[in-house]
């Protein structure tokens, strides 16, 4: 075979041999220089995982780099502070695989690719073995990533105590960006069960957890998630509590949305929980088509960065206890007044269920007026108000109603449920608030309302003679 001899032909040829000599010279390059910045990528990761960890967690890591593949091994170890047990998690093991090669950067998922990670984690917890987790994380150069999460089936055998873990395998995904910062997970549950020598102690069927989330301001998240559980069921063995009751959830759908609003400097979060399940069953009793919704509107969303930071620095083991207290006394006048200022407002409703002897409903509803102005200035004058009740009652701005009905037998076993301890007993106790006119009973129902206006406290239709007297009203 004859090569072509023209001069056109040569110039091609010539395109093609430093074409593939810059190609080349690429695939032998850039590894080691995308190597180091992957193990850098790497140890922040390690180091942003330990900061997140609870206090007394240390780390030791070791890290080979290679040409186009790197190997990395951390241990996280739990050195148990003053008064604390050694049970549960007391010693973490990550053993990485980092492709840094050519055949790395053109991934199907993520284009054009920086490296590809393969961990392999191990827990070493007391008393049940945990089985290893699997995770596979793709980088983007352009700092977005996506992960992949396998926990493989296991069928543990038992501790000294009787108690061992079985599953079908966990799998899961993770996808974020790094400007803005957004989050989209789905975890997959098929099964998981903990077993003792009588039977399953807890088991979880076919649970699903996703996530779509956006990052806000503080640290804070904004955006949907959500739970949905074909069935757990808890069945306690019968020591030490007596007092334990199996419990049963089928069906269960949990839904969060975290909804921002307003502009800076008057930014707010909208909250709104919602809950629901075909059925909930407490020791003997069912409870069909349990219906919750949670709203927390118009919270002041700089207050809640705060105490999203405060949080963090109470968790800090350096902080003494008389600091923790004076971190906590501080959120308590400064931010208090800062979100009663915004005019937030909390809402049950719907909360409903029906019982085998009938139905129940319940709603409340609690709100502040917003302090004109608003801000710092409205925050500082309401705080005054907070601290000297004589020149304003912060009270006469919070306004509230709510109302329950429920079967009598209902409310009397609820009663019980709720104080186990002395005399009176439950019916004796609801008999009292029948004949003192704060709750109605007809035709085997028990009702109530409660209502906060103008500073005064009201529970089915009468005055609470002790908020009066705390409030100066």
């Amino acid at each position: 075979m004859r090569l072509p001899t023209g001069p056109t032909a040569r110039r091609s040829l010539i395109a093609l041999i430093t074409l593939g000599g810059i190609l080349l010279l690429a695939a032998i390059a850039l590894p080691p220089a995308l190597g180091a910045r992957a193990q850098q990528a790497y140890q922040d990761l390690l180091r942003g995982t330990v900061a997140a960890l609870p206090p007394g967690w240390v780390l030791v890591e070791h890290y080979e780099r290679g040409w186009f593949s790197s190997r990395a091994n951390a241990e996280l170890t739990r050195q148990p502070l003053p008064g604390q047990t050694t049970a549960g998690v007391s010693r973490i093991r990550l053993d990485s695989r980092i492709e840094q090669g050519p055949w790395a950067w053109f991934n199907a998922e993520i284009f054009p690719a920086l490296t590809q990670v393969h961990t392999r984690v191990e827990l070493l917890a007391d008393p049940l073995r945990v089985p290893p987790l699997l995770f596979t994380t793709t980088i983007g150069a352009d700092g977005s990533g996506l992960t992949r999460l396998l926990i493989p089936a296991t069928e543990q055998s038992g501790t000294p105590d009787g108690l061992r873990l079985q599953s079908q395998d966990i799998t899961g995904t993770a996808r974020y960006r790094p400007n803005p910062r957004q989050l989209a997970a789905d975890l997959r549950i098929p099964g998981l069960a903990l077993l003792d020598t009588a039977g399953p102690v807890a088991r979880l069927t076919d649970a699903r957890l996703k996530a779509d989330l956006t990052g806000w301001i503080g640290g804070l998240f904004t955006g949907r998630t959500s739970l949905e559980v074909d069935s757990a069921e808890f069945s306690p063995p019968p020591q030490p509590d007596a007092n334990a009751k199996a419990a049963l959830v089928q069906r269960l759908r949990l839904n969060l949305e975290q909804v921002p609003q307003g502009q800076t400097p008057t930014l707010r979060l909208d909250l709104r929980l919602d809950a629901a399940a075909d059925l909930l069953r407490l020791g003997s009793v069912d409870y069909r088509t349990p219906v919750i919704g949670l709203a927390a509107r118009s919270l002041d969303a700089a207050a809640l960065a705060e105490i999203n930071t405060a949080l963090r620095t109470l968790s800090d083991d350096g902080a003494s206890r008389a600091m923790r207290g004076l971190v906590g006394a501080t959120l308590l006048t400064q931010l208090l007044p800062r979100f009663l200022t915004a005019g937030p407002s909390l809402t049950l409703d719907p909360f409903t269920l029906t019982t085998p002897e009938g139905p129940v409903a319940a709603h409340l509803s609690l709100g502040a007026t917003a302090q004109a102005g608003g801000g710092a200035n409205g925050a500082a004058a309401l705080l005054g108000a907070l601290l000297n009740r004589g020149k304003a009652n912060w009270l006469a701005g919070i306004k509230g109603d709510g109302a329950i009905d429920l079967p009598q037998a209902i409310a009397l076993e609820w009663l019980a449920r709720a104080d186990t301890a002395v005399p009176p007993a439950p019916a004796q106790r609801l008999q009292t608030w029948i004949d003192g006119g704060w709750v109605n009973a007809r035709d085997g129902r028990v009702t109530s309302t409660v209502r906060l206006a103008d500073g005064q406290l009201s529970v089915n239709g009468k005055p609470v003679p002790l908020l009066r007297s705390v409030f100066g009203r």
